[in-house]
């Protein structure tokens, strides 16, 4: 009788962590957003500087940290945006981990945690580079093996990086389509917003998830070609992505539509974080 009252005390006070804890663990994923929001909008911005020939090579996600950390305080910055990134990859291993997150369950809530899994890992080095160069710790000295590389030297690995390669044009496809048919609007609490945030949000995440979308089934193009050619010279990331988009026919056009459009993509992240419907 006592260890069924003592399991039932336990799990009331889990409960009521879990309740005290979710209040903030919104508040982190809120500004994670907006972090996010801010590192696409800076891609976007230098990106189009590269695009116009005003100096500096396109940049992604990851590059944009290590160009802010060298301006005028631009560690301060840095320290902002990886803490807001480390609330953001905090509120993904909630949505992975969270069973109540969403009731239904079988293949589309597997794909869904997955798809939050992955999210996670990406934006969780996003964030440990971002404290990297806040600290003064970056990544100076020789150029270590990239994963695409290790990949090659194995067993399958041209056949996992074209899987690799396939899902990122997967994603980016679904991007689009999101973009296009406006469905990214009910992750938003609409009721709660005034018709000028409405119409941004609406424009931002139009032409931003479009633009987004195009680039990585640009990135998952070269990343097919190189488990096809055995080339890991090929670009593996958003950042070589937009410096080889960059090199095409009409590329500093298409690059300079397509920063604007990251750019655009930012403030919609930025909104997203303001107004989101977040789940816990």
């Amino acid at each position: 009788m006592l260890n069924v009252e003592a399991e039932k005390n336990v799990k009331a006070q889990a409960k009521k962590t879990s309740h005290e804890l979710k209040p903030w663990i919104k508040k982190f994923a809120r500004a994670g957003f907006m972090a996010k929001g801010t590192v696409y909008f800076l891609a976007g911005v230098l990106s189009l500087f590269a695009a116009c020939g005003m100096g500096g090579d396109a940049k992604g996600t990851s590059g944009v940290l290590g160009s802010v950390v060298s301006r005028p305080y631009g560690e301060v910055i840095v320290w902002i945006i990886a803490m807001g990134l480390a609330g953001y990859v905090m509120w993904l291993f909630f949505q992975v981990i969270n069973k109540q997150s969403k009731p239904k369950h079988g293949l589309k809530d597997i794909l869904r945690r997955i798809g939050y899994a992955i999210s996670c890992g990406i934006y969780a080095g996003l964030a440990v580079k971002a404290f990297s160069l806040a600290v003064h710790a970056g990544t100076k000295g020789n150029a270590k093996q990239t994963w695409t590389e290790k990949l090659l030297t194995v067993d399958a690995g041209q056949w996992i990086i074209g899987i690799i390669g396939i899902g990122i044009i997967g994603f980016g496809i679904s991007e689009i389509y999101s973009g296009w048919s406006k469905r990214f609007l009910k992750q938003f609490d609409t009721a709660g917003m005034n018709p000028k945030e409405i119409e941004v949000t609406k424009k931002s995440g139009r032409v931003g998830l479009i633009s987004k979308g195009i680039v990585f089934c640009f990135l998952g193009y070269f990343v097919v070609k190189m488990a096809v050619t055995v080339n890991p010279n090929n670009p593996k990331g958003l950042d070589g992505a937009l410096e080889k988009m960059l090199h095409q026919p009409y590329g500093p056009w298409i690059l300079g539509i397509i920063s604007i459009g990251l750019a655009i993509y930012g403030i919609y992240e930025i909104m997203k974080g303001k107004n989101k419907h977040i789940v816990i």
